[in-house]
């Protein structure tokens, strides 16, 4: 957040800061020199250090008279504890020698050690006075007899016992002796005390002239105070003018930047608030957290109220509130998401704050960015998991940073975890063991292919072949990709393809006794026409001379209609040959369906005329052009009508259709289906029939053909990538559907041309 004050005692001045109306000096004028600001600055330095060095040397003059003070204190403290010290010596050796007890000399030896230790330290703390040097020199040699005396009264008491240490404390010459010292630490004493009064007297001065020069400059920074004030007005006209520079600041952000009071209402904002917002300036100042229009939503998409706002918190916490992401719908209906900041502002000494600055930046495309790429991860994860073969990323330490789910669904029993687990925890000891040097050379920057057993969940060994590739980043190899794929069950299809070729072999073998079977079927077609034709000759020939003409020719035209006979089986056998063979000689061509269909039954009209047959021809087709050769097509038309009329009853109905083969689906071709009222196929029998040689048990008393006509259809249609089939229909008969692909483009064959 940006906020923007104003000195003390001014105001505060807001972001959107009015025109300074101060009064300005005309052009070339110049100022009296107690308004120009660098004058009176040197002049308020000036007597601010004389100040400052009069109050430096007071306080130096009574820091050294304070530690003047101390010392005299010292000096007296140690004279105080010498005389302590004195009592102690006495006392211990009088216990001594009255007792005996050798416990009653530790205060006494301590006592003495103390005594000469500080009787040197109190000459020289009072070497620069003559008076109590002179004064300890006498005391020293005082002491020292005492001392000696008293060590003489102990040694008396040890050795000679404690009547003769009696008898020499009881002349009182010891008392005397130790009087006079007392007296003479008390003389020195109450000289350091008078000392002590003296200096104390001359530290109350030296404060009392501290506190006269403190007022002195406190009197006269109210004076400075005064004389500056026309100075601060100037300065805080040159801080409106940087107040609208930093406004103009604040309205180039891309952010919007709003204050809010303490109530929560919106006071100011920049340029760039009300457009992020979809509002105008007046319609967002005044507006408070709390009003519904914002129709502000939280990431999850549910209501967020307004006293959770940021800035709401950033007020009621007192604590700044970064990175809260929201949706708001801007009066235009749109939705819009924000990243907030929210700071709190407080006045000094202020305990709660009195306004909060946020900041908002418009983050909709990069939300929809964000979430595109996430949705990408998703995906690239859902075909990674869709992949049936373990795949998984190891970094340098072996650890698995990926696992698609059949890596996990392979390596993890019961659920367990793969990520974050190192490759012998996952693949096993013995496999991590096989794959280390594959592993090395591929953290290397090799590619390594390799097989290995691998156990699944199940526990179960299988035969794996396990590709090692390494993930490369900036020249340095990061760590490697490890694709794992199941050769277990390619060894079982080599053994089910093994078999399956077996199969063929059997089917092969069947293959070729169907050619001899076809082969005996063809000798015999051909055998009745032909003894037909030996017959009907021989007869002729053995009564041409005495048979009737009318006879003759009888046996002549059985003669042809054997000879006919024969030869429409040759041909049909050769043209079945011709297509199941190299060169089947197909030319297609954009042929028009319908047109073959009308050619055809043109010329079975006098069949159909003959059995008093009905034919209704039905195109239901969107485009019934397809692609064909053109021969070979009427092949088909001609030879599934002629079956619907040799096989329907005289007097019947034959119903022929082109339409799509698929509905709505124009590349799925176009359907010829011809249905006729004949005595149907059984259902098991439906394949069979496109069979060499092979007609249904219902037409075999006479009203079928020789089981090629399908044949050669089917063998036709499979050169066209097409394909034919029969079923029964729902009232009887048998229906026929032959689906021939359909073209795009390109000139129409006509019929005739066909």
């Amino acid at each position: 957040g940006i906020e923007i004050a104003a000195p003390r005692g001014t105001g505060p001045v807001p972001i959107m800061a009015e025109v300074s109306r101060s009064r300005t000096l005309a052009p070339g004028a110049r100022q009296p020199w107690y308004r120009r600001p660098r004058l009176q600055f040197t002049a308020q330095a000036v007597l601010l250090l004389a100040i400052v060095l009069g109050m430096v040397s007071q306080v130096v003059s009574s820091r050294r008279e304070a530690e003047e003070l101390l010392h005299v204190n010292g000096v007296a403290a140690d004279l105080v504890r010498l005389s302590g010290d004195l009592w102690d010596v006495e006392t211990g050796a009088r216990r001594y020698v009255l007792t005996g007890r050798d416990a009653w000399l530790a205060p006494y030896h301590a006592a003495v050690r103390d005594i000469d230790e500080r009787t040197g330290h109190l000459r020289t703390l009072t070497q620069d006075d003559p008076v109590t040097a002179g004064a300890l020199a006498h005391f020293t040699a005082a002491k020292d007899r005492e001392l000696q005396r008293i060590a003489r009264l102990v040694e008396v008491r040890r050795r000679q016992g404690a009547d003769a240490a009696l008898a020499a404390v009881r002349t009182g010459v010891g008392n005397e002796e130790m009087d006079a010292l007392l007296r003479d630490l008390d003389g020195i004493l109450a000289h350091w005390r008078d000392r002590r009064a003296v200096l104390a007297i001359g530290l109350a001065d030296g404060q009392a002239r501290l506190a006269g020069i403190v007022a002195f400059g406190a009197a006269l920074g109210i004076v400075l105070l005064v004389w500056s004030y026309r100075t601060q007005q100037r300065a805080t006209n040159a801080l409106r003018q940087s107040s609208n520079e930093k406004q103009a600041i604040l309205d180039g952000l891309v952010e919007g930047v709003s204050k809010q009071a303490a109530d929560g209402r919106v006071v100011t904002a920049n340029a760039r608030a009300p457009e992020i917002l979809g509002l105008t300036e007046d319609q967002l100042l005044g507006r408070d957290s709390h009003d519904p229009r914002w129709g502000c939503v939280r990431e999850d998409g549910t209501p967020y109220p307004g006293d959770e706002h940021p800035p709401m918190i950033a007020l009621r916490t007192g604590r700044p509130v970064f990175d809260v992401t929201l949706g708001i719908d801007k009066p235009d209906g749109s939705r819009r998401w924000l990243r907030v900041n929210s700071v709190p502002l407080f006045e000094d000494g202020a305990a709660a704050p009195v306004a909060v600055v946020s900041s908002f930046l418009d983050i909709t495309d990069e939300r929809a960015a964000g979430q595109a790429l996430r949705d990408s991860q998703s995906r690239l994860q859902t075909i990674l998991d869709s992949v049936p073969a373990p795949i998984t990323y190891w970094d340098a330490h072996r650890i698995c940073l990926f696992a698609n789910q059949a890596a996990m669904d392979w390596y993890a029993p019961a659920g367990g975890q793969v990520v974050g687990r190192e490759t012998a925890e996952v693949i096993g000891d013995r496999a991590d063991a096989a794959s280390e040097t594959f592993r090395l050379r591929a953290l290397a920057g090799e590619r390594c292919d390799f097989e290995r057993i691998d156990h699944d969940a199940a526990g179960e060994a299988r035969n794996v072949v396990v590709n090692y590739i390494p993930h490369v980043a900036d020249g340095e190899v990061r760590g490697l990709f490890a694709l794992v794929t199941d050769t277990t069950e390619l060894s079982r299809a080599v053994a089910a393809r093994t078999k399956e070729l077996a199969q063929a072999n059997e089917a092969l073998r069947k293959s070729l006794r169907a050619k001899d079977e076809f082969l005996a079927n063809a000798s015999h077609e051909m055998r009745t026409p032909l003894h037909a034709i030996r017959s009907f000759l021989g007869l002729a020939r053995k009564r041409l001379g005495d048979a009737p003409d009318e006879k003759i020719a009888r046996f002549l035209g059985n003669v042809d209609e054997s000879a006919a006979r024969l030869s429409v089986f040759v041909e049909d056998v050769l043209l079945l040959t011709r297509l199941e063979g190299v060169d089947p000689g197909f030319a297609p061509s954009r042929l028009r369906l319908p047109d073959i269909v009308e050619a055809v039954r043109q010329r079975h009209g006098a069949q159909l005329a003959e059995r008093d047959q009905r034919i209704e021809v039905i195109v239901a087709a969107r485009d019934p052009v397809i692609e064909a050769d053109a021969a070979l097509a009427d092949q088909v038309v001609s030879r599934l009508l002629a079956n619907a009329i040799r096989f329907s009853p005289a007097g019947g109905a034959i119903t022929l259709t082109v339409r799509d083969a698929v509905p709505g689906n124009p590349a799925a071709g176009v359907c010829l289906s011809i249905g006729d009222e004949g005595v149907g196929i059984p259902a098991d029998e439906l394949e069979l029939i496109f069979g060499k040689f092979e007609q249904s048990s219902r037409t075999k008393s006479g009203a079928g053909g020789k089981g090629l006509g399908l044949p050669i259809c089917r063998a036709i249609m499979t050169l066209h990538h097409g394909a034919i089939t029969a079923r029964n229909g729902a009232s009887g008969g048998a229906i026929f559907e032959a689906v021939f692909p359909r073209t795009q483009s390109g000139p129409v064959t006509p019929a005739a041309a066909a």
